[in-house]
C-alpha cells in the first residue's frame, strides 16, 4: 500500500484536524512522511507534532521503546496509519488513556 494513494484523503483529513492539532497539548504522528506533511502545514504553529516511528524502522515488527510508550501516555492526539499498517502500535491503542484520540488517516 502507497501513501500516495491516499494523499488527498489524507491531506484533507490533516486540513480538518489541524485545529485539534493545534489545541492539544501533544500530537504524535507515527509515520515518518506523514510527520512531514503535518510538519509542513502547521510549520508556523509552534507546538509541532511528534514523531513516534522512525523512517528507518520496520512498521510491521516495531517495538516502542518506554521513552515511546512516555510520549503515547501524554498525547491527546495520535495520528496513525490503522492496524494493518502499524501492528504494533495496535497492540497498544487499548491501553492509552482515555482522553487520547487516536485517528486512523486512511479511514
Amino acid at each position: 500500500m502507497h501513501i500516495r494513494t491516499y494523499l488527498p484523503s489524507i491531506v484533507m483529513g490533516l486540513v480538518s484536524l489541524l485545529t485539534t492539532a493545534a489545541t492539544a497539548a501533544t500530537t504524535v504522528v507515527s509515520n515518518a512522511a506523514v510527520h512531514n506533511l503535518i510538519s509542513e502545514l502547521t510549520r508556523t504553529d509552534p507546538s509541532q507534532p511528534a514523531l513516534l516511528i522512525p523512517a528507518s524502522a520496520d512498521q510491521h515488527h516495531f517495538a516502542l521503546k518506554p521513552s515511546q510508550r512516555r510520549l503515547l501516555d501524554k498525547a491527546q492526539l495520535v495520528l496513525w496509519l490503522g492496524a494493518e499498517n502499524e501492528p504494533a502500535l495496535a497492540r497498544i491503542a487499548t491501553q492509552l488513556p482515555p482522553r487520547t484520540r487516536m485517528v486512523n488517516l486512511l479511514d
